[in-house]
């Protein structure tokens, strides 16, 4: 699983050639939160960043961002059809 979210962030983090939007943490947070009714399922750090992963359990969908330490948060992935597995079996 670890190298599951080592690949994701590998292939996500930006370069110069790869325009992102980013926001400010506490506004992204009221964002999911009112619009989207997702929270939070699990966080990491990695690379001096925090990775959060949100969710809305009765949707599915989710949304995979880090946060620099300055505050400023910007999305990696987000989507829908998530599904909880069962922790500790492999697939």
């Amino acid at each position: 699983m670890r190298l599951l979210w080592g690949i994701i962030l590998l292939l996500s983090i930006p370069t110069a050639a790869h325009a992102q939007t980013c926001y400010n943490h506490t506004e992204l947070l009221k964002s999911l939160k009112d619009q989207h009714a997702e929270k939070l399922v699990g966080r990491g750090t990695s690379h001096g960043m925090i990775i959060e992963l949100f969710v809305n359990s009765k949707t599915g969908s989710w949304t995979l961002f880090y946060t620099r330490p300055n505050g400023v948060s910007c999305p990696i992935a987000t989507g829908f059809n998530w599904e909880k597995t069962r922790s500790g079996k492999d697939t």
